[in-house]
């Protein structure tokens, strides 16, 4: 995958929802970027701002969901991946 990150949608935000937003740059004059996490007050705020400029969501990875309890494995078939939880 060539980029790890995709901007978000004003559809996709809700409270909980954990995102990155640009906060300025750093003295090599690189963007740095600091996580948080979407609250109540956010998104009168959100709904006036350029979502697409300052705002970025890590697409998931395989260790990303095998950390939820997921299990990976490949279909003998094709070099398709798939994810399952006993629990659900």
């Amino acid at each position: 995958m060539k980029n790890k990150y995709y901007t978000p949608t004003i559809e996709e935000f809700h409270v909980g929802f954990e995102y990155e937003y640009q906060d300025g740059v750093d003295k090599d004059n690189k963007d740095v970027w600091k996580k948080t996490i979407c609250t109540k007050s956010d998104f009168r705020y959100l709904s006036k701002t350029k979502i697409k400029d300052f705002r970025r969501v890590k697409y998931l990875d395989r260790e990303d969901i095998e950390s939820l309890g997921f299990t990976c494995y490949q279909n003998s078939n094709n070099s398709q991946w798939r994810f399952h939880k006993d629990n659900l």
